[in-house]
């Protein structure tokens, strides 16, 4: 885990951003509650946080998760990189 902060100065909504730097991607998934610590290894699968409600700041938008994806420090379009697959469940 690499940094954890405040979507927007002023509010209570969160950020978790994890990267990868050898392979130079960094992932920030914003409106969660971190359930990390700073410094942690985040593992495959791992749940990083839980959805926070969106609407003191937004009412009547649906509560959501949104994911930004970084190479480099630029933005990729996250479609390309995520895939569908089946999940067996315990």
């Amino acid at each position: 885990m690499t940094k954890i902060g405040y979507a927007y100065p002023g509010s209570t909504l969160q950020f978790v951003e994890i990267t990868n730097p050898a392979l130079g991607y960094a992932a920030r998934a914003f409106y969660v509650s971190p359930e990390v610590e700073l410094g942690q290894t985040v593992r495959l699968g791992q749940p990083i946080g839980r959805v926070e409600s969106l609407q003191q700041r937004y009412p009547g938008i649906v509560d959501h998760v949104h994911l930004e994806i970084l190479k480099r420090g630029d933005r990729v379009n996250a479609e390309r990189l995520i895939v569908s697959r089946m999940v067996a469940r315990a």
